[in-house]
């Protein structure tokens, strides 16, 4: 976020260790926007710190599906639950975009000046394509359900969302459940907003993580930065 920058940040080794630097950093090789770099480690030990407290804070399984009912009964009260069609489309509509995505990245590693870039834009092609899967195995399930449930069955939209927070609190406490973190994230939508700022060491002047939000779900990228609310792991 800092100078509304915008770019994604790819995830290279640096010796032994792995960060994110960011990408529009690199493919101007330096004379746009400045080093902005984190940890790798710390970034993932962060994420599952912040959704085990998630999971924590909704008070557990029973209270969380008591809440997502009244959330439920009221909505269907109002009149204004989406139907199984309009969350279809939605998908559809996600997926659509998603391609057109997978189709710039595309674009951009065949047109790579060089191998940092080439294989950074490599390594977005595949979150890309993972991220196009997911939406794909989303929207095969609920045109399934939608076929399956009798109209306005709150429970079974209910029981959906458990399954998610299940998997989130296996993911988040276990830490031989790696190989699901990726596609855990990608089903929350789970993104992280970093901004950096100046900071003076001697005679050197380093880049250094001030702050920034985490979002879940659809959202636009924040316009400006925003202090995080939460310690960064040292």
């Amino acid at each position: 976020m800092t100078d509304r920058c915008g770019f994604p940040m790819y995830a290279k080794t640096s010796g032994d260790r792995a960060i994110y630097l960011c990408s529009r950093y690199m493919r101007s090789s330096g004379s746009e926007c400045n080093h902005n770099a984190v940890d790798g480690e710390a970034a993932l030990q962060f994420t599952l710190g912040f959704l085990h407290a998630a999971a924590e804070r909704a008070g557990g399984r029973e209270a969380l599906r008591g809440r997502l009912m009244g959330i439920a009964k009221r909505e269907r009260a109002n009149g204004t639950e989406a139907t199984d069609l309009e969350k279809i489309k939605a998908l559809e509509a996600q997926l659509a975009a998603a391609e057109e995505e997978l189709k710039l990245i595309r674009r951009n590693w065949a047109l790579a000046k060089d191998d940092v870039a080439h294989e950074a834009l490599g390594s977005e092609y595949k979150t890309q394509q993972m991220t196009i899967t997911g939406i794909r195995a989303k929207l095969e399930k609920l045109k399934a359900i939608a076929t399956a449930k009798p109209s306005g069955d709150s429970a079974a939209d209910v029981d959906l969302a458990l399954a998610l927070f299940d998997q989130l609190k296996s993911v988040g406490t276990n830490p031989t459940a790696r190989s699901g973190i990726a596609a855990l994230l990608n089903k929350i939508q789970f993104r992280m907003w970093l901004s950096f700022a100046p900071v003076k060491r001697g005679k050197r002047t380093l880049r250094k993580l001030k702050g920034g939000i985490v979002t879940s779900g659809e959202c636009k990228s924040p316009s400006a930065p925003v202090r995080f609310r939460w310690k960064w792991p040292s």
